[in-house]
């Protein structure tokens, strides 16, 4: 039996959609097939659930799914589309950390090659969320379900892209981008959290230094051990929040030294 004959064609329902890659929107020049061909006797016999389709894609996007067993075009869809954000992953974090106008302010070389770097990390992107698009099968128009795009919040502003997120949040909060983006993966996708984290730390090392900076003077001026009076300061602090490092080093001098 030829095995052709059990997979039907897709046909992509609007002139714009012609010739078009289902999972990446690029020029499609093959065809794959879901299930793969050498797994159609195992569907058949066992009645899984499984498409038989022939699904029009690109070269890579064909390539990327030849050994995947996936018998369902919205699941050959994601593997396809996760395996082209891992490849191009680099390219995309230089898309999400860069813009063009940053580019041109450094010297030609680096800019030709950042300027390369967030062009194919822009089309990568893209491709890695193609939602595909209206189809045929048989003269039936269907669609692949997708999960409706995740608006991202920056408190009271939503962008419905990440670069467009990490731009403003970053120029908006002042934290740098490559911080930034690290601090959102980790404290589970919050830019909100990672705002405040960063923040949170950089007013620490500024009262640390500032800390260090007034009790060395102050232990030398009295001849007090350094620690003894950080230690001494610190405590104040906590049980008083309104003190200063000024004040609570004003109350171990009357306290303690006076």
């Amino acid at each position: 039996m030829n095995k052709n004959n059990l997979y039907q064609k897709m046909i992509a329902v609007h002139n714009k959609d012609f010739n078009t890659c289902f999972y990446c929107g690029c020029i499609a020049t093959e065809f794959d097939f879901a299930p793969p061909q050498k797994y159609a006797d195992y569907y058949l016999q066992t009645r899984d659930e499984a498409d038989f389709y022939q699904v029009p894609s690109c070269k890579e996007c064909f390539i990327a799914l030849k050994q995947e067993k996936s018998p369902l075009i919205g699941e050959r869809a994601d593997i396809a589309k996760r395996k082209i954000a891992k490849k191009y992953s680099k390219a995309i974090n230089v898309y999400e950390m860069w813009d063009t106008k940053e580019a041109l302010e450094l010297d030609y070389n680096l800019q030709k090659c950042v300027q390369a770097g967030i062009e194919l990390g822009e089309e990568s992107s893209r491709r890695s969320q193609f939602i595909g698009f209206e189809f045929e099968v048989n003269g039936e128009k269907l669609k692949v379900a997708h999960i409706p795009v995740v608006m991202i919040s920056v408190f009271e502003h939503e962008f419905s892209n990440f670069k467009a997120a990490l731009d403003f949040a970053s120029k908006t909060y002042r934290v740098p981008k490559a911080k930034l983006k690290d601090l959102y993966l980790e404290k589970g996708n919050s830019f909100n959290i990672a705002i405040e984290a960063y923040h949170s730390k950089m007013d620490k090392s500024l009262f640390d230094k500032k800390l260090k900076q007034l009790g060395k003077a102050f232990s030398k001026e009295h001849k007090q051990n350094v620690d003894f009076v950080m230690r001494t300061v610190i405590y104040y602090m906590k049980q008083d929040d309104s003190l200063s490092i000024e004040l609570a080093l004003n109350k171990l001098y009357q306290e303690r030294i006076a």
